[in-house]
């Protein structure tokens, strides 16, 4: 439908006229700064962020001297690797220690080390609690890049 003189705004979809039909068009030397004006109030939608992440192929030549040896195991299973807890005081699993080759303890909980990993995603800020059914950490997602609950479960 074209707008006009006779047409009403109300014979548009939503009652509602263009703008181009209802005012009345400005002088060609203030459309542009008005366009400027428009564009600098309008709401700029944020990039999403980069995802930083390497690869198992990467953590294993550069950065092996700095994982124990259940980590090199469990890395292979990861395509993306976020975080890795280096600099983190690590467990080093033993084979035929108890209680999950001494990553848990008596009561099946994990022990949570302050700024290690959990699946090459969360680092682990500090310990919550415990509860019934598990133990909940402060964790950051690296891959988010926010501050995350990490809610870890008891066997």
């Amino acid at each position: 439908m074209e707008a006009s003189s006779t047409t009403k705004p109300t014979d548009y979809p939503g009652g509602q006229a263009p703008a181009a039909a209802a005012a009345p068009a400005a002088d060609a030397a203030a459309a542009p700064a008005a366009a400027a004006a428009a564009a600098a109030a309008a709401p700029v939608a944020a990039a999403p962020p980069r995802l930083n992440y390497i690869t198992t192929k990467t953590l294993l030549d550069k950065y092996q001297d700095k994982l124990t040896p259940f980590e090199i195991s469990e890395a292979l299973h990861y395509p993306r690797i976020y975080y890795f807890g280096d600099g983190a005081n690590k467990i080093r699993g033993i084979p035929w220690a108890p209680n999950n080759h001494g990553y848990d303890d008596n009561n099946g909980y994990l022990h949570l080390v302050n700024n290690d990993h959990i699946a090459y995603r969360f680092s682990i800020i500090d310990k919550l609690g415990r509860g019934s059914f598990g133990q909940g950490g402060r964790g950051l997602s690296r891959c988010e890049r926010a501050p995350r609950p990490c809610p870890v479960g008891a066997v």
